[in-house]
């Protein structure tokens, strides 16, 4: 592994205090898929790069007026693809690394980051697991943020569920009664649970909470998917940095879903590995840690 430039180490300085000369040469030698540009990936991407991580955006879709939401996309990129754009922007930020705009996801690349809809999320999930690539899966709606990881070892071991299998428990975890539920977290995975089967609410899957409490908050977050929220999509976009960090410098991962919602500023955490898929539950046997 070649050493760190005098640039590089003045820029990254503070980095290395925290983890280390050689942690930061594996950053600086790592690569990041991101797919789709939006507000959510667009942080996490300025992040890595703040870091010393290149990465290649795959996104196709051409720039609107709507998507000048998004903090680096300018008045004068409507008509541009969002991957060239956002390219542009966040190699802007740090010169030491290499961001470009890529057509397709067949590079050499150490993580996987995807946020949108839920239409190809099992087709990506399923290829990186073929290539044994790391991958995250951040779904928005409004306040609400959920994150989910499947962090495939590179050696090809797997210690995760995977994301189709995660989906195909929830059923099972929302009719396992707990103590003290947090309903907007349940709520998500209904909704994300219906996106993912092409389920309308009405057909969703039973629950212990009353429908009559459940459901409409399901159907808000429903009806609002993809909608971003920057205070809730920055703390999300925190976290999933950091943890791609401590995957690259071969530090052990944190979780694999993390929920956020701003309306009463509580976030959850989960890890759970391949040996729950026993269980009844999603996250059998999990300590849940709230973050106030």
């Amino acid at each position: 592994m070649a050493e760190l430039s005098i640039e590089e180490r003045q820029i990254y300085d503070r980095q290395i205090r925290i983890w280390g000369m050689e942690a930061q040469s594996k950053l600086r030698s790592a690569k990041i898929l991101v797919i789709n540009f939006n507000g959510t990936t667009s942080e996490i991407a300025k992040n890595c790069v703040l870091s010393g991580m290149s990465l290649d955006i795959l996104d196709d879709k051409i720039i609107e007026q709507p998507d000048l939401n998004n903090f680096y996309l300018r008045n004068e990129d409507v008509g541009l693809s969002r991957g060239e754009a956002g390219a542009k922007r966040i190699q802007e930020i740090n010169c030491l690394v290499k961001v470009s705009q890529t057509k397709n996801a067949d590079g050499n690349y150490q993580v996987v980051v995807f946020s949108g809809d839920t239409a190809n999320c099992a087709d990506i999930n399923r290829s990186c697991r073929e290539k044994h690539i790391p991958s995250y899966y951040v779904f928005n709606s409004r306040e609400a943020v959920l994150v989910i990881a499947d962090l495939i070892h590179p050696s090809g071991e797997i210690s995760y569920l995977s994301l189709p299998e995660i989906i195909e428990k929830i059923p099972s975890f929302l009719q396992t009664k707990k103590k003290k539920p947090n309903l907007r977290f349940y709520a998500f995975l209904l909704a994300l649970y219906c996106k993912f089967q092409s389920l309308p609410l009405e057909n969703a899957p039973p629950t212990f909470i009353d429908d009559q409490v459940l459901k409409p908050l399901s159907e808000q977050i429903f009806f609002s998917f993809t909608q971003e929220f920057y205070p809730s999509l920055s703390i999300a976009a925190g976290m999933v940095t950091q943890d791609i960090v401590k995957l690259i410098t071969n530090e052990k991962a944190a979780y694999q879903l993390f929920f956020f919602d701003a309306n009463d500023s509580v976030g959850m955490i989960e890890s759970f590995s391949t040996q729950s898929k026993a269980k009844t539950s999603l996250l059998a046997d999990i300590e849940i840690s709230e973050i106030d």
